[in-house]
């Protein structure tokens, strides 16, 4: 087996091989974090409040009721799994059935109580299903037609059919409403990503990436889902906080990153301008240097047209080296996103509010954002693989804890480590996704950047779809921790293995040579010196 110092190195080979000559003007000379980058930052979070909205949603839609009383009964679901096989034993006032709950959940409405609440947590499955299926067509669509076409089909698609869905009565139709709303979803947060990372500069996208996330969304929709109460309303409120996007839209451009590399020299040129213009830098010389650049594109265009090809998935394992990025990072995002939201979908079952708790959780994920965003500036040296080894483990570790405490059988006794391991490690994971975007991002080059983000969400959507799952399955209640503990050391090892380093690098716009075998130094002087400007 190869050391990890040549596997890094030959990765880092293929980035330092896909980047340009310093004198030759690149898209990285125009990023700035002008008027124009914080306009597209603020379509983003409209773009991400939209998605990850509707993804957090079924954290309060689909959550058990606390209490399930009836008449003398206090606790239906601890005297029998149907609780309709109790009602008849019910006497005394109040004999009919009173769910006690922080949030009036569908399981509440359409009346699936103890083991059939195991239905609500299906649908949800059944649901991420539908946001695989988007993550993979959007991904090929979207480099192929343009970011911009995709958000703007999702979006609208995505906000109509919540509205759609609050009409539901029963959760058949409810479950097949919001299936359909998650194709769209899943191509939403797919395409979202790329888009906004392809407009900012290099020495921002670390701390960029950790301020526009899940984290603060996660704690706003926390107090919104507190005021509402209920799904429906809740449903209405996270419309009504990201429809404003659809006015934005009408001040963004398509991507020139994309449009360069499909081919559309003179929409790249008229896009570059109009940042220029809304930046206030457009003079003769900065038009010029747009001149040049396109040129130069010009020239690569023409001789690449002989060997065009039309890109897609097959590229991601166009080498070895690449294959077995392709595979860590796959496997990676799966073993987190299993992690992640069998927590997430589960929340209520913690001590304490299910409001306190999802706040809580968001809370010490924008934390962990800040502080690893404000160390990603401060130590130049600190790159992306530091990070995810450190966060890897810490979930790794609050996992094993909860283990112990369910394998001795002292879980009530703890329930407050347990509730707090849990919130720690779901929190800690939005690093390990903001790292394992990252590295993606600046590792793929533009022309199957896209295609490398939708194959990612394909591994978190498959541990989404079965994170819910473990815990209703396993006849142990240790038993899925213990699986949790081992796939969470293994990315930590693999991740340090294989991925090569990927911070500071210029975004790669071309395929590398499909073998490439000189090694250069495992640290790149030139990147650590463009970090500390």
């Amino acid at each position: 087996m190869a050391s990890t110092a040549t596997l890094s190195a030959e990765n880092d080979d293929l980035l330092e091989s896909q980047e340009a000559p310093k004198n030759e003007k690149t898209l990285d000379n125009f990023m700035r974090l002008g008027r124009y980058c914080w306009l597209i930052l603020l379509f983003s979070e409209f773009m991400l409040l939209s998605g990850s909205g509707n993804t957090l949603y079924m954290m309060y839609a689909g959550a058990a009721p606390k209490r399930v009383e009836c008449g003398n009964i206090y606790d239906v679901c601890k005297e029998s799994d149907d609780f309709r096989s109790v009602l008849g034993n019910c006497t005394g006032p109040g004999s009919g059935i009173r769910a006690h709950y922080d949030f009036r959940s569908i399981n509440v409405d359409f009346e699936h109580y103890c083991k059939e609440g195991d239905w609500v947590k299906t649908s949800i499955s059944i649901q991420m299903f539908g946001v695989l299926i988007g993550s993979v067509l959007s991904g090929t669509v979207a480099d192929r037609y343009g970011r911009l076409k995709v958000l703007s089909v999702c979006f609208f698609m995505v906000s109509g059919l919540s509205l759609v869905c609050t009409l539901a009565k029963d959760l058949l139709t409810f479950t097949i409403l919001r299936t359909i709303l998650s194709v769209f979803k899943g191509g939403l947060l797919s395409t979202y990503g790329v888009y906004k990372m392809e407009h900012v500069p290099r020495q921002h996208r670390f701390w960029i990436a950790t301020m526009i996330s899940w984290a603060p969304n996660y704690m706003m929709l926390s107090v919104v889902a507190y005021f509402c109460h209920d799904w429906k309303t809740y449903q209405y409120a996270i419309f009504a906080l990201s429809i404003p996007g659809a006015i934005v839209f009408l001040f963004v451009q398509e991507s020139p990153r994309w449009l360069i590399q499909a081919g559309r020299l003179d929409d790249a040129r008229r896009v570059l301008q109009k940042i220029l213009a809304i930046d206030g830098g457009a003079n003769e010389h900065s038009l010029g240097n747009i001149e040049e650049l396109i040129e130069n594109e010009r020239v690569k265009q023409e001789e690449r047209m002989s060997k065009r090809k039309n890109y897609d998935m097959r590229h991601l394992f166009w080498n070895r080296n690449m294959t077995g990025v392709t595979l860590i990072l796959w496997i990676g995002m799966f073993s987190t996103s299993f992690t992640n939201y069998g927590f997430v979908f589960n929340i209520e079952k913690l001590s304490g509010s299910i409001y306190v708790n999802a706040l809580m959780m968001g809370s010490l994920r924008w934390t962990l954002n800040i502080l690893f965003g404000l160390a990603d500036i401060k130590f130049p040296r600190l790159g992306r693989k530091q990070i995810h080894l450190i966060s890897k483990l810490t979930i790794a570790l609050c996992v094993f804890i909860i283990f112990l405490t369910y394998f001795f059988e002292i879980d009530e006794k703890y329930a407050f480590i347990i509730r707090f391991s849990t919130l720690l490690a779901s929190a800690t994971a939005s690093q390990v996704f903001i790292t394992k975007t990252m590295v993606l991002m600046e590792y793929y080059p533009t022309v199957i950047r896209n295609s490398a983000v939708s194959f990612k969400a394909t591994a978190s959507r498959f541990g989404t779809i079965l994170g819910p799952q473990l815990f209703i399955l396993c006849p142990y209640k240790s038993v899925p921790y213990a699986i949790l503990t081992g796939m969470c050391i293994f990315d930590a090892i693999a991740f340090q293995i294989q991925l090569p380093e990927t911070k500071g690098r210029q975004l790669p716009e071309t395929l590398p040579d499909k073998k490439h075998k000189n090694l250069p130094p495992l640290i790149d002087e030139n990147v650590l010196a463009a970090n500390k400007k």
